[in-house]
């Protein structure tokens, strides 16, 4: 970069300066307009992911439905016969002592502290 010598008064290094500040201007905002373009082509990517999702379209018919809800009510009374039984208390029991183990609350501790940090 030319730095111009100003005590001489030389006009060509005042114009010369001024050129390269224009120069560099001009290469700030492209670099500028092409990172707001890849922005926008990224977003527009995701979006046609978003409509890509909305092209899948599942069609039952009346005997599937029908076969469905059988295995549904079918789930609901196993839950309903086994809901009080000893393996299931057994597990809500283990999974309550876990909820208030110290390792899960120093697990929650770390994510709280990370959420704090830049990256979180």
């Amino acid at each position: 970069m030319h730095i111009p010598n100003l005590e001489k008064g030389n006009k060509g290094d005042i114009a010369d300066k001024k050129a390269e500040d224009e120069k560099y201007a001009a290469e700030k905002k492209a670099a500028a307009d092409k990172a707001a373009a890849d922005k926008k082509e990224a977003d527009s990517e995701s979006d046609s992911s978003d409509d890509e999702e909305d092209l899948l379209k599942i069609s039952i018919n009346k005997a599937g439905r029908k076969e469905i809800s059988k295995e549904w009510t079918d789930v609901e009374h196993v839950w309903k016969r086994i809901e009080h039984s000893r393996p299931v208390r057994n597990l809500g029991s283990s999974v309550h002592r876990w909820e208030e183990s110290k390792e899960l609350k120093d697990i929650e501790a770390l994510d709280k502290k990370f959420l704090k940090t830049p990256r979180g």
